[in-house]
């Protein structure tokens, strides 16, 4: 079989593969976020010397988050990759990280 068959052969429906991404992707994003943010970058925002770093430590800890969910759907295949990029347009603002004049 060669690579151009086993791609079309996979195009159509739900793999094995898209519904573990499909499950794993969120639930990933919800394990971080209930593990909460580690003590490690709470010190280093607490850090007089790191003052030029940008929002909180929740907020650096939910784009942890989308990014793990972001790079399991991307491997995955969950959904298409085009639909994934657009997801920061959808958590970040939701996730008060950034306004979404300022992601778009």
């Amino acid at each position: 079989m060669t690579p151009v068959t086993a791609l079309q052969k996979d195009k159509g429906g739900l793999s094995k593969r898209r519904v573990i991404g499909l499950i794993a992707g969120p639930a990933a994003f919800l394990a971080i976020h209930l593990i909460g943010v580690p003590a490690g970058l709470e010190a280093m925002y607490a850090d007089p010397a790191a003052d030029d770093l940008p929002g909180s430590p929740l907020q650096a800890w939910t784009v942890f988050s989308l990014l793990v969910l972001m790079a399991i759907w991307w491997v995955s295949e969950a959904i298409p990759i085009a639909v994934t990029a657009l997801l920061p347009m959808v958590v970040l603002p939701v996730g008060q990280v950034a306004p979404l004049a300022d992601v778009a």
